[in-house]
């Protein structure tokens, strides 16, 4: 006995069944009636050639489903019906209450704390793309984690197309109050030895452009005091020169006048002398 025939032994409906799959949680039982409208089903036969054999079956008119290929179109033929459905002012309403059961997941970024997701599909064709996971509190796109189990044990991916593009921007259109009453107030800021780090936008220095690396390295550390905009290196190597920079003044003159006098016969001791002096 395949799975799909045994929601016959328990008398559900196969709609029920479906819904019912682990990792299935996501989607909602359309309304009969709905489907039952072929207006809904407009232009749906390009993606479903097999589409009255496929309703009869979703309909419960037809209960023995031995075929596996036809089951394949029936998940796909009730899933672009379901996209269609859930942004109908019924389906928004049905998956308000879910999202509100939190049936969809909760937002794995530690500062939205635990918000409820929801279901977003990146294209409204099938076959291209996975469905995701939106946060409305911190706006971002997450994998849907959760495998669901087919036939033999197999794992069946939920197309992105089953939800569609526009359902939730609309969903979170419609319910505003909800999604965004828990905007997150914080964001993680690294720092450096309790110092806050500001990243300058520069040049690309994988081009190897000297002055792109020199400006892209440097950092802006913020203090009660004020801000200070350093280079990294210059810092460390100020920081190992400290021990002996006393003392080395005459040091520093005297290789100047090294530089411009590098033989011993070049130069009298007056000029050097007098170098010696500008110089300071």
């Amino acid at each position: 006995m395949s799975e799909s025939s045994s929601n016959s032994d328990t008398g559900a409906s196969w709609i029920d069944w479906f819904c019912s799959i682990e990792g299935h949680e996501i989607f909602c039982a359309i309304d009969r009636s709905y489907i039952e409208d072929i207006f809904n089903l407009y232009g749906l036969k390009t993606y479903v050639p097999n589409m009255n054999e496929c309703l009869d079956i979703i309909q419960d008119r037809v209960h023995d489903e031995t075929d596996e290929e036809l089951l394949n179109e029936c998940y796909l033929l009730y899933g672009l019906i379901h996209a269609r459905y859930i942004i109908t002012g019924n389906g928004l309403e049905v998956m308000h209450r879910k999202f509100q059961s939190g049936d969809f997941g909760k937002c794995p970024r530690m500062y939205c704390k635990g918000c409820a997701v929801i279901p977003l599909g990146l294209k409204d064709e099938p076959n291209v793309e996975e469905v995701k996971l939106f946060c409305p509190s911190c706006e971002e796109v997450y994998n849907y984690q959760r495998s669901c189990a087919g036939r033999h044990g197999s794992s069946i991916r939920i197309d992105g197309a089953y939800f569609g593009s526009t359902f939730a921007p609309l969903f979170c259109m419609s319910f505003e109050e909800v999604t965004k009453k828990s905007k997150p107030n914080e964001a993680y800021v690294p720092r450096i030895f309790g110092f806050r780090i500001h990243r300058k936008e520069g040049r690309d220095i994988r081009k190897g452009d000297k002055n792109a690396r020199n400006n892209s390295s440097r950092r802006t550390i913020s203090n009660s005091r004020g801000n200070f905009n350093v280079n990294p290196a210059d810092l460390m190597e100020g920081v190992e020169s400290i021990g002996g920079s006393v003392g080395r003044d005459s040091e520093v003159s005297h290789l100047r006048v090294k530089r411009q006098f590098p033989n011993d016969d070049e130069g009298t001791d007056a000029k050097r002398a007098e170098t010696v002096s500008s110089l300071n």
